[in-house]
């Protein structure tokens, strides 16, 4: 790794807590000072840009616009000119490499390394958009025929099920398996027996095309076609003659001796099932049927019948209608502390099923059958309406508080079109300030359709909502996400907080996550604080918002109202130096700047008694004997 930094430079902390985080990422990373001094660039920066070893930039050439030959040393003196207008520029370009031009996006921002705001820093971020539209083409395409693989189908699939999930129009997905397939290869050898392959997939795309139907290779003698306008037996046995038709001269040529034939099952939405698993799932079936009865057979999911599990959900979704029309569904309210004050700064609305007879129920047992069959876009409405109308209420009668409501989406919600005219009908209805809504996404959501996430974030942040992006960490793009959604607030994932006090790994990736927002300019919530340790942990590395158990659950709103009205400041822990207390002082050398929580989960809680605080007095250094002091109850 190429890396620079000026000697006398006294943000040494920071831009170790940055190295940390950026070393091993994909994206090209430069921080440079206000003199365009190169203080950091991580490997793939060099690798993208040709940086110098002596640091210049200015010799790094893109294109910008497909027009303006211009350097990165000439862009940062435009996003100087203009960071007054915005908080960050992106820049669309194409960077000259070897006579080759590689698609990019630079990223600029500015951050601080201190909170009195004296030093400025610029953060530069290079996506190379080759490499990403090549990976993405590599996980969902086929090798061998380059089509949509089966990641492309089931992500095709589900959307068409959310697109359909109120319409009585449905479609047939069609189970293609070649017949004989080992017998095949070996007698045309393995290049041969891919290079067949290859040319079904053409004459099926061709088809396909022709037919205004879908296809997917899903392995490597199995093809998938999803066809939305065949209803019938009739159409699809005809579809099937067809494909039997076109193989018989497309392969007459070169594989003529051959014989291909192929099996196929059918299974059709919304009869054979409302969601993905139970539609491939009964066209497996059918398939199976079909082989068993020879080569070249067709079998339908004719009596579309459903197994026990396959009942169970179909009775519950009916149950779940049922329950939202009879309002048996209610929210439930966590708080979440302001950690500098304290105080509760909101709340996570969580919605519940109050079922007349099973009483109440926990949402993971009915939130992925809402989501898979499309009924989370109804019963996200109610959940919005409720939030804004209680919303209402703690406005009129709480006007000191400013709680803010936290609201969870679901991809399923935004990709039918209309969300943010929706919520923007309920905010003047009840006449919410809409600074009071935040709306959270999981970022696995945001990873899948970035773009569709950006345009409704947009819209919403013109209504004057905030927006958060829930789960923060365990996606595979978070940067990208941080620099192209209008984010106000991250949410690191509740799972980075287990065993957090003992782990070194998860303290780590913790502190590096927490940093990263406050660098963006975002405020930091970490979910799943279900103790004192925990929260002064997250309170020393400058979580600003915190959310678990060790505040409280969830509960109906009757209590969290009580809440509202007694809850106290989160006390700080007690000093350690309080002297009417018998202390062990433990001495440590000094271990490269380990965290002092790291240091002391090297100590079993077993044998001592380990205080935790993140006050500056809770340890010491001593620089004679360049070692820690730590102090215990």
């Amino acid at each position: 790794m190429f890396e620079y930094f000026k000697k006398d430079h006294n943000s040494d902390k920071m831009l170790d807590t940055l190295k940390m985080l950026f070393e091993s990422s994909k994206e090209g990373v430069l921080i440079v000072d206000s003199h365009k001094h190169v203080l950091f660039a991580n490997n793939a920066f060099v690798k993208l840009t040709d940086l110098r070893d002596d640091g210049a930039i200015s010799e790094n050439i893109f294109k910008v616009h497909n027009k303006e030959i211009i350097s990165i040393s000439e862009m940062i003196d435009i996003f100087h000119k203009r960071k007054e207008n915005f908080k960050n520029l992106v820049v669309k370009t194409r960077a000259i490499r070897d006579n080759h031009e590689i698609p990019m996006t630079l990223t600029f921002k500015t951050f601080y390394t201190d909170e009195q705001k004296k030093e400025e820093l610029l953060h530069i971020v290079v996506n190379d958009l080759s490499l990403e539209q090549a990976l993405t083409e590599s996980e969902h395409h086929h090798r061998i025929t380059n089509l949509p693989n089966q990641l492309g189908a089931y992500s095709h699939i589900g959307r068409l099920i959310s697109s359909l999930s109120s319409s009585e129009y449905g479609f047939a997905l069609i189970l293609l398996d070649i017949d004989n397939i080992v017998k095949i290869k070996a007698a045309l050898g393995l290049t041969r027996s891919d290079n067949l392959i290859a040319k079904i997939g053409e004459i099926l795309n061709a088809l396909c095309k022709e037919m205004k139907a879908r296809l997917f290779h899903i392995s490597y003698n199995h093809f998938m076609i999803i066809a939305p306008q065949m209803y019938s037996h009739k159409e699809i046995e005809a579809f099937h003659k067809r494909i039997q038709t076109d193989f018989d001269h497309g392969l007459k040529e070169e594989f003529h001796h051959i014989g291909l034939t192929f099996s196929t099952g059918v299974s059709f939405y919304p009869h054979s099932g409302r969601s993905l698993d139970m539609l491939i799932d009964n066209a497996y079936k059918a398939l199976g049927r079909a082989k068993e009865e020879g080569e070249g057979k067709l079998e339908f999911d004719d009596n579309l019948g459903l197994d026990d599990r396959d009942q169970d959900e179909e009775h519950m979704l009916e149950e779940m209608k049922q329950a939202l029309a009879n309002n048996n569904f209610e929210l439930h309210y966590q708080p979440l502390i302001d950690i500098e004050s304290g105080k509760i700064e909101g709340a996570e609305a969580l919605v519940r099923w109050k079922h007349p007879k099973n009483g109440l129920i926990s949402p993971n047992s009915f939130i992925p059958l809402a989501k898979k069959s499309g009924f989370i876009i109804e019963l996200g409405k109610f959940i919005i309406t409720q939030a804004i109308k209680q919303q209402k209420f703690w406005q009129d009668f709480y006007p000191g508080s400013e709680i803010i409501i936290a609201i969870n989406l679901s991809l399923r919600e935004i990709e039918i079109g209309g969300f943010a005219e929706f919520v923007h009908s309920q905010l003047l209805k009840f006449d919410i300030r809409p600074e009071l809504i935040r709306f959270e996404i999981p970022e696995d959501i945001a990873m899948a359709n970035t773009e569709l996430a950006k345009k409704n974030f947009l819209a919403l942040k013109r209504l004057g909502v905030s927006l958060a992006l829930d789960n923060f960490g365990l996606g595979q793009s978070s940067l990208v996400h941080l620099k192209e959604l209008p984010l106000d607030a991250l949410k690191v994932d509740l799972s980075f907080m287990s065993d957090l006090v003992h782990n070194k790994n998860n303290q780590r990736l913790a502190k590096a996550m927490i940093t990263l927002g406050k660098n963006f300019d975002l405020k930091v919530i970490v979910s799943g604080i279900e103790n004192q340790s925990i929260y002064s942990i997250v309170k020393h590395y400058g979580c600003d918002i915190a959310q678990g158990y060790h505040f409280s659950k969830p509960v109906p709103v009757y209590e969290f109202q009580d809440l509202l009205r007694t809850y106290k400041q989160i006390p700080e822990p007690e000093s350690p130096m309080d002297k009417s207390k018998p202390k062990k002082i433990v001495v440590g050398r000094k271990d490269n700047g380990i965290d002092i929580y790291q240091q002391r989960s090297m100590f079993k809680e077993d044998t001592y008694d380990v205080y935790r605080n993140p006050h500056e007095e809770a340890f010491n250094y001593d620089d004679e004997e360049e070692s820690f002091y730590y102090e215990f109850k």
